[in-house]
């Protein structure tokens, strides 16, 4: 803050012939000096690491200095005085900065000084760089180029969400036409780690293209990065700055639609550990689109690779490591796709029915049950089935299975023209717990019970509505297939020991659909309430912190809600007592704090202290 205060004041330094604005400049250009000590990092730099943050804490001062004269001033004249002291002062930081921003070019250390020099960094930036291409050809110094732009793409975080004269000077010919595109891979490398870091920043430009206009600084960058998707090298950084971009400008670059077409049909070339990626960003693309026309390219999309993993699966037994690879890669591919349809926009419950939002719903469900659709809904969930029935013991295909449902089941406010419904997917996820209980499916099963009772799309009411009859019959129907397989695990010695993230998973779900679908367990074959609700008290014991809350949650949940319940009799009430009351005191002893407290609390809540017998 001295620093800050003094940096243009005359005061006299006593018994010194110096003032202090003279003492703090030389000071700062001391710091100067050790900060552009030679060296590489982690040999011989850490002294002039040492300097990097006071640059930080004087910025920050620099923002909120007061001078001494405001407090002896009258208020009105406090702006015109503030006005003085900052033309008095900006051009000596601004020149001090200017030299740190030349010190750390010079070390390719990540800047921070954006929000003091603002455009003049950028403007320092591309004029090195163009007089660097000025040179004759062989004698630019690529190096120094790549050093600059790293430098450009670390301050990324502090550059607005505006347009800006800087960056399309970057973008256009004058920068990104003149960069090599062959014999220059760590050029290309952090270029395209700019390309990507400055994504979001094309949405600031126009998207209507002009008659006989020349290419837009977006479809530059989308041509460069294109150009590298071949280079095994470049291949990695190329797919996740096409994905980015993409992403972030999809409705620009719907008038391309025939260039992505034909990247898509030049996919041979491409690696297929980034073609999920790639056919992402296609995706994303095609999400733009009024619904009816994303039909036939997501066709285009989709077909051939179901049509591959419904090929892998008849493969000879004896190539079981190729065919894992292949599922692999598929899962990955559609899990691309679905992941690069979803909007932009977050998912929020709709509260005012507005005629355009309906509209589109409506065109949406249309175009969803076009025949063309229905037939690739149905190919893609028979081949996922089969895939889920012979490969999910598999650790690599289970992983990839997981993300595929998370992509592809979606609430009604994010539904896009190739998500499946909930219902049959949670069958499959059952199933699998049938074969191997895992936490994961667990885990996806919590997510399809919300998904199978979501929020209205279109709702005036801000009142929880009740599930559906065909979600209750889909609960009723696969619960005891969970709860036999979740259980028949559990319940062997020592399991819940060895696997509280199971434990955990599994009362998490069972806690939703108490939540959702509490008919459900009083719908259970006779025991099987019994046999959960030994489970719950059996796992209360646990030492592990994190199961043992997700068993209380469920607890209080269950006794809760069954006791408002308008639809459930004395049996229900009768059956939850015998279960936590007759061993409650001897628990709550061990349980304390708050996991006690609530379910204490739901106890009394839902039979009456007289009914609750309670220590």
């Amino acid at each position: 803050m001295f620093f800050a205060f003094n940096i243009t004041s005359l005061k006299p330094i006593p018994r010194t012939p110096y003032s202090r604005a003279c003492f703090v400049q030389m000071f700062l250009h001391l710091l100067l000096r050790y900060t552009g000590l030679p060296g590489y990092y982690g040999i011989d730099k850490e002294a002039s690491e040492m300097t990097l943050g006071f640059w930080y804490l004087f910025q920050e001062s620099l923002w909120s200095v007061e001078y001494e004269d405001q407090a002896d001033s009258d208020q009105d004249s406090i702006p015109s005085l503030l006005d003085v002291k900052e033309k008095e002062q900006w051009p000596v930081v601004n020149a001090v900065y200017i030299q740190l921003v030349e010190v750390l070019r010079r070390k390719v250390t990540w800047p921070g000084q954006y929000s003091i020099m603002r455009n003049d960094m950028l403007g320092y930036y591309l004029e090195d760089m163009q007089k660097r291409f000025a040179q004759p050809n062989g004698s630019q110094g690529w190096e120094e180029i790549e050093v600059t732009l790293h430098c450009i793409m670390s301050i990324q975080e502090a550059v607005p969400l505006e347009d800006n004269p800087f960056l399309a000077r970057l973008f256009g010919p004058d920068v990104l036409g003149r960069l090599p595109t062959s014999g220059q891979d760590r050029i290309y490398r952090t270029m395209l780690g700019l390309i990507t870091a400055y994504s979001t920043w094309f949405t600031t430009q126009p998207k209507a293209p002009t008659p006989n206009s020349t290419p837009s600084l977006l479809m530059n960058a989308i041509s460069y990065v294109v150009t590298a998707l071949p280079e095994p090298a470049l291949c990695l950084l190329a797919a996740n700055a096409l994905r980015d971009l993409c992403h972030a400008n999809r409705a620009a670059l719907v008038p391309h639609i025939g260039a992505f077409a034909e990247l898509h049909a030049g996919l041979s070339g491409i690696p297929d550990t980034e073609k999920s990626k790639v056919l992402q960003s296609i995706a994303s693309v095609i999400q733009a689109l009024p619904p009816e026309e994303e039909i036939p390219p997501i066709q285009a999309i989709v077909g051939p690779v179901i049509e591959k993993l419904a090929q892998a699966l008849h493969v000879s037994s004896q190539l079981v490591d190729e065919t894992c690879i292949i599922i692999i890669s598929q899962l990955q591919t559609l899990s691309g796709v679905a992941k690069g349809l979803t909007r932009m926009q977050d998912s929020l419950l709709i509260l005012d029915e507005l005629p355009e939002e309906r509209a589109e719903a409506e065109r949406l469900q249309q175009a969803r049950d076009n025949y063309t659709m229905v037939k690739v809904h149905e190919d893609l969930f028979n081949t996922i089935r089969n895939v889920a029935t012979f490969w999910s013991t598999d650790a690599g295909v289970s992983d990839e299975l997981s993300d595929f449902f998370r992509s592809i089941t979606s609430l009604p406010s994010d539904i896009t023209l190739l998500s499946l419904p909930a219902a049959p997917i949670f069958e499959i996820i059952c199933l699998g717990c049938q074969r191997q209980l895992t936490a994961v499916l667990l885990s996806l099963a919590t997510m399809l019970v919300i998904q199978l009772d979501p929020p209205a799309l279109f709702s005036t009411s801000t009142l929880k509505s009740t599930p559906s009859p065909e979600a209750l019959g889909v609960i009723s129907t696969l619960l005891p297939v969970l709860l036999e397989a979740s259980l028949g695990v559990l319940g062997q010695p020592g399991a819940m020991e060895a696997n509280p993230d199971i434990v955990q998973a599994f009362f998490g779900c069972m806690d939703s659909i108490a939540k959702h679908f509490l008919m459900g367990f009083y719908r259970l074959p006779p025991g099987a309430l019994n046999a959960l609700m030994q489970c719950a008290v059996t796992s209360l014991s646990l030492q592990e912190r994190y199961s043992l809350v997700a068993t209380c949650t469920f607890l209080e949940t269950l006794i809760r809600r069954t006791a408002s319940s308008d639809d459930l009799g004395d049996a229900s009430l009768m059956l939850i007592q015998g279960h936590v009351e007759s061993q409650w005191p001897g628990l709550a002893i061990r349980l304390l704090g708050d996991n006690a407290f609530a379910i204490d609390t739901a106890l009394c809540f839902g039979f009456g202290p007289s009914e609750a017998d309670l220590s």
